[in-house]
């Protein structure tokens, strides 16, 4: 019996000890009256037990989320954290999860730091109350956390990180769709650029100490190669800030594509350098192109440049309206598919509490979350399996001089 459930100080046989006056004057009482108290006492201990576990009380599950709310990702974390908050008040308030049942949120900002992430993570497994994690916009945490979500037996849901391998049932997961396959969003985009505008010649620029953008870099190099391109790939780092040299690469080759294929933060400073330099050819971002920051620090030579999403505010499907309208309501402010991530992953959650019939605890959960098939998200219906996302169709957005972005037919 856990100790909130009954007040005072316990004592012997389940009852507190300021109760023990009661017990003697219950001498010489019929038998029905002390059989009432011990069943008001059996029945104390019971609820408590029903809501150990269930994430702070038999009506309140709670999650937490290792966020972004400063560090290297600043940009997608922040509306990734503004869409997890929009997520729960929507769930609540509908009464999604039964009636008076509520979920609470444990938000701890991990920075996008492997070791502030790792205690965060450990913070959270360590509190009992806590039934699930949200966590990961780069591998390099994602992987770290894995083994520690593991051995805790505690479901880690992964919203955006996309090292191969990742998820894991019953107790690891994925909601976010890849886009490092040659067939996935990046390769489709590329693919429809080169018949396009007929490109024979393709420049990556890659974050080579980053293994997921290395493995992204690999799904725009094949698709290149299978829609007959040539290809080059430059490395970066992803602690590079001065880009000139190259820029200055990038534009003696004068490729009739260059690839941003590096983390978010290194994106901007990359294409700002080389339309600084007069480069011409059409640029392909990967999905930070859809963060503000670009057309913060590139401005008008942002036009042009295209990159794919699973979600678009443009998008008509009912789902992507719905989640577009309560955004905008909540926080004045369009969403980008790096909020759409967060909304997801807390739904999936939900979702699987929601089947749950017996007891909710961590293992409960985990089988709960292994058995779901689809996912209804703003990106679509997505289908689950083996504990990856997949779906949805890619939408192709096109940067305009005025810093807003448009449908890309794939012709012009």
């Amino acid at each position: 019996m856990d100790d909130y459930a009954v007040s005072g100080r316990k004592a012997r046989g389940g009852l507190t000890e300021r109760r023990r006056p009661a017990r003697r004057r219950l001498v010489g009482r019929s038998v029905p009256a002390i059989a009432v108290v011990a069943a008001l006492a059996i029945s104390a201990c019971s609820s408590s037990k029903d809501s150990g576990g269930s994430g702070g009380g038999s009506d309140t599950y709670t999650i937490g989320y290792i966020a972004d709310t400063s560090g290297a990702v600043l940009a997608s974390g922040g509306p990734r954290s503004n869409a997890v908050k929009l997520a729960i008040d929507e769930i609540n308030s509908s009464e999604y999860l039964g009636t008076g049942k509520t979920l609470k949120l444990n938000e701890i900002d991990g920075a996008s730091d492997p070791t502030q992430s790792i205690t965060a993570g450990q913070k959270l497994v360590a509190d009992k109350s806590i039934l699930a994690v949200m966590c990961c916009s780069l591998s390099s945490v994602a992987g770290p956390l894995k083994p520690i979500f593991s051995k805790a037996k505690t479901p880690l849901v992964v919203t955006t990180a996309v090292l191969a391998g990742l998820p894991q049932p019953p107790y690891i997961y994925r909601t976010t769709i890849l886009n490092n396959t040659p067939a996935g969003p990046n390769g489709t985009l590329l693919t429809k650029a080169i018949a396009a505008y007929n490109a024979k010649s393709v420049d990556i620029v890659r974050s080579s100490d980053v293994d997921s953008m290395v493995s992204e870099a690999s799904s725009w190099k094949a698709a290149a190669e299978a829609a007959g391109a040539s290809v080059k790939v430059i490395d970066s780092t992803s602690k590079q800030t001065d880009f000139s040299g190259i820029a200055t690469q990038v534009v003696d080759d004068n490729p009739d594509i260059v690839v941003d294929s590096m983390l978010g933060a290194n994106g901007p400073p990359l294409v700002a350098a080389i339309a600084q330099r007069g480069y011409k050819g059409h640029v392909l971002l990967n999905q930070p192109g859809d963060n503000k920051d670009f057309f913060k620090v590139v401005g008008k030579n942002i036009a042009g440049a295209k990159f794919a999403v699973p979600f678009a505010p443009q998008s008509t499907d009912p789902s992507a309206v719905k989640f577009t309208n309560a955004y905008k309501a909540k926080y004045n402010d369009t969403p980008t598919y790096d909020a759409a991530q967060g909304y997801i992953s807390v739904y999936f959650i939900a979702q699987a509490l929601k089947s749950i019939t017996g007891k909710v605890t961590r293992e409960s959960l985990a089988a709960a979350l292994a058995k779901l098939t689809s996912l209804p998200s703003p990106a679509g219906e997505l289908s689950l399996s083996d504990g990856q996302a997949h779906g949805g169709t890619p939408i192709f957005l096109m940067w305009k001089e005025d810093g807003t972005k448009v449908i890309w037919d794939g012709q012009s």
